[in-house]
C-alpha cells in the first residue's frame, strides 16, 4: 500500500495543491498556527485539489465550546496565541471553512485518547464544480 500513499512536504500557505489530484488530504496539527483567513484559503485550495468524492480531514487540538471544560484546548489556545499569534479552532469553525469551500462536512470526531483533540472531515461532492465555486467566491 506504500505506493498508494504520498507525503508532500511543502509550504501549506503558498504551495499549489493541484486540481482534482487527491482522494484524501489529511491536515494534522497545523491549523492552530494560522489565522482564520489563512485557514479558509488552505481549505479552499485543498477542496480544489480533491477529486470528486475525496475527503479533507482536519485534525487538531480544539477550542472548547464557550465556558465548558477542556483544559487541553484552553492551554493550547494560550500557547499558540503566544508562539504563532493564532490559536485553537472549534470543530464548527473547521466545518464552516469546509462548507465555504464547497465541501460537505461529516460528523465530527472527538478523540477519547486525546482529550481536547478531534477531527472534522468533509467530502467533495461528486458534482463539485470549480467554476461554480469560483463564481460563488467572486459574488461575496
Amino acid at each position: 500500500m506504500g505506493d498508494r500513499i504520498v507525503h508532500c512536504a511543502g509550504n501549506a500557505v503558498t504551495d499549489d495543491l493541484g486540481t482534482e489530484a487527491w482522494d484524501l488530504i489529511f491536515i494534522s496539527q497545523l491549523v492552530h498556527h494560522f489565522d482564520d483567513v489563512t485557514n479558509q484559503d488552505l481549505v479552499r485550495r485543498a477542496a480544489q485539489a480533491l477529486r470528486p468524492g475525496g475527503i479533507l480531514a482536519i485534525q487538531d487540538i480544539l477550542r472548547p465550546a464557550a465556558r465548558q471544560g477542556g483544559a487541553t484546548g484552553l492551554l493550547g489556545d494560550l500557547f499558540f496565541a503566544n508562539t504563532s499569534q493564532s490559536g485553537t479552532w472549534s470543530l464548527a469553525e473547521m466545518a464552516d471553512w469546509q462548507r465555504t469551500a464547497g465541501l460537505v462536512p461529516k460528523r465530527a470526531v472527538h478523540f477519547l485518547s486525546l482529550p481536547g483533540g478531534g477531527q472534522q472531515s468533509a467530502m467533495k461532492p461528486k458534482a463539485w464544480s470549480l467554476r461554480c465555486h469560483q463564481d460563488k467566491s467572486e459574488a461575496r
